[in-house]
């Protein structure tokens, strides 16, 4: 949030510099994130009047008399955007352009132009900021400009701004007019007085003419606890008069036209959201009630939106017309053609609006306000003030508001003494409290051990008794209490089993070359679909902050394969990172949630060797650390071909551990690379953090080293290329021998002299006793045993050499 250093000045005297106000600020808990300071870079540049504009006979120049008051200058333009009486910038020659750029008089097929008219780039102005009729052609100012002034005191341009950030719940200060107050209170308690807001009271004194016929209807009053409907009648829209756009101009706001202009400014000012209707195209009434699931409305950002039933609209007897408290709708907004306007302030429950406004993915300046908790007792008061703005803007005749009210003031706080004491860990006087109170405008009534605190209505923040002590800590100072070592008994503390070994196998990655990274949990159903993940049993928020964080993460693939991604676009291609993090998902009505392990490499794990040549990651190295760090907790994976929708399908193989699928190691579908705009191979393996922790053996018993050389023996065993690797590995283990310790596949052939549908597998086997060494003769009962299993059980053929 910006605020302006020059219309603070306005509308409160004060002597703080932009960086001594920053300071103070965030001492109070007022966050400024830092300052903003902009300045005009052109020169000479001053209001004119357009006269005598014609067309140039042949071409499409225009040609024009620029008035300035006393001076008349000829001027030719391209720009289709202007009328005889426009008020706009003129660079007179020998001005500058926010560029640099010298204006001197030029010669257009015989016509002087001496001079220029400027658009918004000319004068170096924020399009942000900026109608889209502005931005078009020629800058047009409002209509009661004064000409032959300097375009730098019509638009206050020369600004310092305010950057805060601030905590969801200071809905005071997330305003101007809450700014502003609070220069009050650091003026309050620099002089050692009671802070007055009276300054900031609005101008409610304007001649009504009958009562507002519309009538109202509010079903549910704890959801719209007040609305008021002001009916105006007979007005002209058009664009806003200077002092108003000059008040947008510094409060950073774009002008539509002065009706819309006034209510917005009334909300970035006084932090009143208000919303205007076309009372034409309103049927008979004005409901506020609950949406119909399914029901549709077209908001004014152009956008049909289908509604549920936590909605809560504006309707007429027909159909919804507007979502309250968020955004109104396209079938009754205010246009050039409106003549009569149904004006609406209300105060609706902050929850109310915060559900409505996240389910839709749908923020504005409105909801935002409203959902911190706008004053209650301010909205008729902000009704009358814009309906007086709208006068003098639009003209027409106002009638009394349609008002339905549910409102209970709020009671007073009471706050205990002693209480603060033990909070703040110094003790505080009574008339102390009393004072740093009064500060901030509080009315305190002495009931002796405590004080009755009674706070203003615009002070949504203050709700039980550690609020208060809160404010007394703010006007006391951070930094003005005292230091005391602390006296407390220090406990040993422990890890869990679980945490340890999280921590363990962080280590053991790490030892192993991998970096860890740390995700987020929050991701969008669009990232999930882009990695080929299904929607079905994932854990979806209910109010979404925003699109990119609707769903907790089913799986660490896709966000680490979005790591992936934004370092390719940093140029960042060589990657080997790990994440141990929880996983969600919801099924049969139960939301879980299990840490899992993931591992994704990419690019080379060597640049460039001693030899000039680079070493690739691949699916062998990614399974190799899989088993490297398994074996370091004693387990034996079993890799078996599955599919896996991400992975590629004849790259990938599922993990299995003692019978229990642990998880999915192999390459990434290219399809999914594609989604990513990837196009090196990706490798990535996913585990099962609780079943590793389940099965886990870190307690490793001592193996003595064999004393006897090993007797090695190289066999081949032909079998049908659809028969597993793995099955094959299975039945030479399935033959028990006390001296067989490895079992090692070296090659794998296909071709002649063997059948189109054979291959060949060749394994080293190591047998060794600890007692002998071993003679040939000794192992052959295995291996008459093993040819015979292959023979009946494999259907192939044992090849002894």
């Amino acid at each position: 949030m910006l605020i302006s250093m020059r219309l603070l000045k306005e509308i409160i005297p004060f002597d703080y510099t932009a960086d001594e106000l920053a300071k103070e600020f965030s001492l109070l808990g007022l966050e400024v994130e830092g300052i903003e300071k902009i300045q005009h870079r052109f020169k000479n540049i001053i209001t004119a009047k357009v006269n005598d504009l014609s067309m140039v006979e042949g071409t499409k120049l225009f040609k024009l008399n620029a008035v300035t008051g006393s001076e008349k200058f000829s001027v030719v333009t391209r720009a289709t955007n202007l009328r005889n009486g426009d008020v706009v910038p003129f660079a007179v020659p020998n001005s500058i352009l926010a560029n640099g750029a010298k204006i001197i008089p030029r010669d257009f097929k015989g016509i002087v132009s001496n001079g220029m008219l400027c658009s918004y780039k000319e004068l170096g102005l924020d399009g942000d900021i900026l109608s889209s009729d502005e931005k078009e052609g020629i800058f047009i100012l409002p209509e009661d400009t004064p000409i032959g002034r300097p375009v730098e005191d019509i638009l206050p341009i020369d600004d310092e701004f305010l950057e805060f950030s601030l905590l969801p719940d200071r809905a005071d200060a997330f305003y101007f007019v809450g700014i502003a107050r609070w220069i009050e209170i650091l003026k309050a308690r620099r002089e050692k007085r009671q802070a007055d807001f009276a300054r900031f009271n609005v101008d409610t004194d304007i001649e009504l003419s009958g009562k507002t016929s519309i009538p109202i209807v509010v079903e549910n009053k704890s959801l719209a606890p007040f609305y008021s409907g002001r009916y105006i009648a007979g007005v002209e829209v058009k664009k806003s008069l200077l002092s108003i756009r000059q008040k947008l101009f510094m409060l950073r706001t774009r002008s539509i036209n002065n009706i819309v202009d006034v209510t917005n400014f009334v909300l970035k000012f006084y932090g009143q959201p208000l919303h205007s209707f076309d009372a034409d195209k309103l049927r008979e009434e004005v409901r506020v009630r609950n949406a119909i699931k399914g029901e549709k409305i077209k908001t004014l950002d152009g956008v049909e939106r289908t509604l549920n039933e936590w909605n809560l609209v504006i309707a007429d007897k027909e159909r919804a017309v507007a979502l309250a408290g968020v955004m109104g709708g396209e079938d009754t907004e205010v246009t050039s053609q409106t003549k009569n306007v149904f004006l609406e302030s209300a105060y609706f429950l902050p929850s109310c609006i915060s559900k409505s406004s996240r389910s839709l993915n749908l923020m504005t300046d409105a909801s935002m306000l409203f959902e911190k908790g706008t004053d209650p007792e301010f909205p008729e008061k902000a009704s009358l003030f814009a309906t007086k703005l709208i006068l003098k803007e639009a003209g027409g005749i106002a009638m009394e508001s349609n008002i339905v009210s549910d409102l209970t003031p709020g009671g007073p706080v009471n706050v205990r003494i002693k209480r603060i004491g033990d909070l703040l860990g110094e003790s505080v006087e009574k008339e102390e409290v009393k004072k740093y109170l009064g500060f901030e405008g509080f009315k305190c009534i002495d009931k002796g051990d405590s004080l009755e605190v009674h706070y203003p209505s615009f002070r949504r923040d203050i709700n039980i008794e550690v609020d208060l002590i809160e404010e007394v800590l703010r006007m006391k100072g951070y930094n003005s209490f005292g230091e005391k070592p602390v006296v407390a008994s220090l406990k040993s503390a422990r890890m869990t089993d679980k945490e340890e070994f999280l921590w363990y196998l962080k280590d053991e990655f790490v030892r192993l070359g991998l970096m860890e990274v740390q995700t987020v949990s929050l991701i969008s159903k669009n990232l999930l679909l882009k990695s080929f993940i299904s929607l079905d049993n994932t854990a979806e928020v209910v109010n979404p902050f925003s699109e990119e964080m609707v769903v907790l993460r089913p799986s660490l693939f896709p966000v680490m394969l979005n790591v992936a991604e934004i370092n390719k676009k940093n140029g960042t291609f060589d990657i080997n990172i790990f994440e141990i993090g929880k996983v969600f998902s919801y099924q049969n009505k139960k939301y879980t949630e299990r840490n899992s392990v993931g591992i994704l490499l990419s690019g080379n794990r060597v640049s460039l060797n001693p030899f000039g040549k680079s070493l690739p990651y691949d699916f062998y190295y990614l399974k190799g650390i899989i088993e490297e760090i398994l074996a370091r907790i004693d387990i034996k994976p079993e890799f078996k071909e599955e599919h896996c929708g991400f992975l590629h399908p004849y790259q990938s193989s599922v993990i299995y551990i003692n019978g229990k699928k642990v998880g999915v190691i192999g390459t990434i579908n290219s399809n999914v690379l594609k989604n990513f705009d990837i196009k090196q191979n990706i490798y990535y393996a996913d585990l099962d953090f609780e079943i590793l922790f389940n099965e886990k053996n870190r307690k490793k018993e001592f193996v003595e080293y064999p004393q006897y050389p090993p007797l090695k023996m190289d066999i081949a065993i032909v079998v049908k290329r659809d028969i597993p690797e793995g099955t094959v590995r299975e039945k030479i283990l399935s033959v028990r021998s006390e001296y067989l310790r490895g079992v090692n596949l070296f090659d794998i052939y296909q071709g002649k002299p063997l059948k189109d549908d054979e291959k060949n597998l060749a394994y080293s086997l190591s047998f060794y006793s600890t007692d002998r060494t071993l003679k040939r003769e000794e192992i052959e009962e295995f291996i008459n045993e093993l040819e015979r299993v292959v023979t009946l059980e494999l259907g192939g053929k044992l090849r002894k050499e």
